[in-house]
């Protein structure tokens, strides 16, 4: 067993003058201890050896690697500070170590550190990530895999207070900084963003079993934060997170079953506004692994009849440009589709043969399309069903001074429209996003009458709309309208009676009926109101217009809130779009 209080003492010479026979130079020149860092990393002894060589030779060492100028004394946690002005020694060995940048500063002296305490601090997964680039570079025994490890535990939430150190294959011990009081399952999430933010510092999983381990690990742990695919398109933070991911964040989440959705056009969109935002950062190879893990089959029926066929002439028209991002030719969108609508194995057999070998791309096709068609564009096995067997709710709120202004803007023969919005999602608050387009509920509303409508309304997603009008190939029309399934959905509005509260259904759309893209359903007598006030007397004569015409806004706006008062609470409409299970 070694002997613990040399142990101790040779950790004890890390930033200190005793006995230093060399400065390391880390941002800031730090004084050494060759018996320690030649035996802690290989490019240091070769540092070490070379030096000593050109000392028996009597050459000159280079002036990159010998140090003249005072050296620091031991500074204690602040550092080391500078000796007394005279106070010089013969010149010394620099062992220098690169830096990118000021920040990697604190990993590389975290790894210096580690030569003599065989402890490696990472305050950070990014500081834990640099600490095991400068271990890989340095060669340093036992610091890489020390470096993984402290990864691995602040992944799983771990404080350094709180769990025991861990070891690396050697006698090395991790201590981290992975948080304090926050629970583990409200720690992990941020912590894994963190690990796919610094997928640049990443090596290679192939040529590093352990890191592949531990992504292994934390691939899990991604999905989980981000759930499924309506859970990212409708909630604003989990939307902008996965914008921020780098494409192989976006591949763990694609190529995962346990990543929910409705159908699988959901999943095309999220991947859509994926692109929208991250084109730019792409290569043709990286599109197409990240659009290879499509099931475009599972699709709904009108992304396989209108959208793959628009995002294929996209392709065809534009591919080296955003609008093309989906590498796919109209040949294999067709093909898709007829898959898709295959009734037997033996015609599913025979289309997935045929564009299984056919080479669809066409030699004008540079954008890096497919020589076949990737297996999961066929595939029959859907992802995980996100919405359960009740439904979905989507909860939305509106205050009263907000909807009353609304309901008396127009005048008192029009019908008000009042868009109800969404809370938390991307889009300031207005679209619920489901099976692949975004939909709005709206009240309509003519002061006066027994009762209101509640109406759905179909958009398509802003990241599929293109127009080109400076191109000799337009691609793809998405003005157009077109024919898709109603949302199979349930819209609630609470109605408060003696302080009790009931959720009222207004409406109920099915997805046997179609409706046009810009179009809107629903029913015009869904809202049951109060019976409308008698209207007081007409202003005298000799009033002005003016007056007259606040008077009318004022009774307005009284005849509103009467009518309204029951769905009221707390000075608030309140209610949710339910969204039901696709059949």
């Amino acid at each position: 067993m070694f002997n613990q209080h040399v142990a101790t003492g040779l950790a004890s010479f890390f930033g200190r003058e005793d006995a230093a026979d060399c400065v390391r130079v880390v941002g800031e020149t730090l004084p050494g201890h060759t018996i320690v860092l030649r035996l802690a990393s290989e490019r240091f002894k070769t540092q070490v050896e070379r030096w000593s060589v050109d000392e028996s030779a009597g050459a000159e060492p280079s002036s990159k690697r010998r140090a003249t100028a005072a050296l620091p004394e031991n500074g204690g946690a602040g550092g080391p500070q500078a000796a007394c002005a005279g106070t010089r020694r013969p010149p010394l060995l620099q062992l220098r170590v690169p830096l990118g940048s000021e920040e990697e500063l604190p990993a590389a002296l975290s790894v210096i550190k580690f030569a003599y305490t065989g402890h490696i601090e990472a305050g950070s997964i990014e500081e834990a990530l640099q600490a095991r680039q400068q271990a890989d570079y340095l060669q340093m025994e036992g610091c890489v895999a020390a470096c993984v490890a402290a990864v691995r535990e602040q992944l799983a939430g771990t404080s350094a207070a709180a769990a025991p150190r861990v070891g690396n294959s050697g006698s090395a011990v991790v201590t981290t900084a992975a948080g304090t009081s926050t629970s583990a399952s409200v720690a992990v999430a941020p912590l894994v963003l963190q690990l796919y933010s610094c997928a640049q510092l990443w090596p290679d999983p192939e040529h590093e079993p352990a890191f592949a381990a531990l992504l292994t690990e934390a691939k899990p742990r991604l999905v989980s934060h981000f759930r499924d695919a309506l859970a990212v398109l409708n909630n604003g933070q989990l939307y902008k997170q996965m914008l921020a991911l780098p494409a192989v964040g976006l591949e763990a989440l694609l190529e995962s079953d346990d990543f929910g959705t409705d159908s699988e056009s959901s999943v095309v969109l999220v991947l859509a506004e994926w692109m929208a935002e991250n084109y730019s950062s792409t290569d043709a190879d990286t599109r197409r692994r990240l659009c290879g893990l499509l099931r475009l089959a599972c699709c709904s029926r009108a992304y396989l009849d209108w959208v793959l066929p628009a995002l294929a002439l996209n392709h065809h028209c534009h591919p080296d440009s955003q609008a093309g991002w989906l590498p796919i030719t109209p040949e294999q969108a067709s093909g898709v589709a007829a898959y898709a609508a295959a009734t037997s194995d033996g015609d599913r057999t025979t289309l997935k043969r045929v564009m299984g070998l056919a080479s669809w791309c066409s030699s004008r096709d540079g954008g890096g399309g497919y020589d076949s068609t990737p297996a999961a564009w066929l595939s029959s096995a859907p992802r995980r069903q996100c919405v359960p067997p009740e439904g979905l709710s989507f909860s939305f709120t509106c205050s009263k001074e907000e909807l009353v202004q609304r309901l008396v803007v127009f005048g008192s023969q029009q019908v008000a429209v009042v868009r109800l919005g969404i809370e938390g999602t991307p889009r300031a608050g207005m679209s619920a996003t489901a099976m692949g387009l975004q939909w709005e509920t709206t009240i309509h509303y003519e002061p006066g009458k027994s009762a209101a409508g509640m109406w759905l309304g179909l958009k398509l997603p802003g990241a599929y709309q293109q127009r080109w009008t400076h191109s000799p190939q337009r691609g793809a029309d998405w003005f157009i309208l077109r024919p898709f399934a109603q949302l199979p959905a349930e819209v609630y509005l609470h109605r408060w009676r003696g302080g009790q509260k009931e959720e009222v259904r207004v409406l109920k759309t099915s997805q046997d009926n179609l409706m046009i893209t810009g179009d809107i359903e629903g029913c015009s007598e869904g809202i049951k109101l109060a019976a409308a006030p008698a209207p007081p007397a007409p202003p005298a004569q000799q009033q002005e217009q003016a007056q007259e015409q606040e008077q009318a806004q004022q009774q307005r706006r009284a005849l509103a809130a009467a009518q309204w008062a029951q769905y009221l609470n707390s000075n608030r409409l309140s209610g949710c779009i339910k969204i039901l299970r696709p059949a």
